[in-house]
């Protein structure tokens, strides 16, 4: 007997469809070159799932640059996002 594997396919919403995915994308383009950090994302977009979201944009051919940028006082780790056309250049 043989299983027969389904395809898995992962869904992502539709930017042209998705008032969430636009709000994320134009705050990004907002913010240019000073990216924002994923609390700052939280709180203007109202979005509990940063990382998600930002796959979601991908997945929309929209290539967000995501880099660590140290620790909090805290001492959690920050991540900061770029729209593709303000990331910073590879070094």
């Amino acid at each position: 007997m043989q299983l027969e594997l389904k395809p898995r396919f992962h869904h992502a919403a539709r930017l042209k469809d998705s008032p969430r995915l636009q709000a994320l994308d134009r705050f990004l383009i907002s913010k240019g070159k000073a990216g924002a950090t994923t609390f700052e994302i939280m709180e203007a977009c109202n979005c509990g799932g940063v990382s998600r979201d930002v796959d979601e944009l991908r997945k929309n051919g929209i290539d967000v640059v995501c880099r660590y940028v140290g620790l909090n006082e805290n001492g959690r780790k920050v991540f900061c996002y770029w729209h593709p056309a303000f990331a910073p250049q590879e070094k």
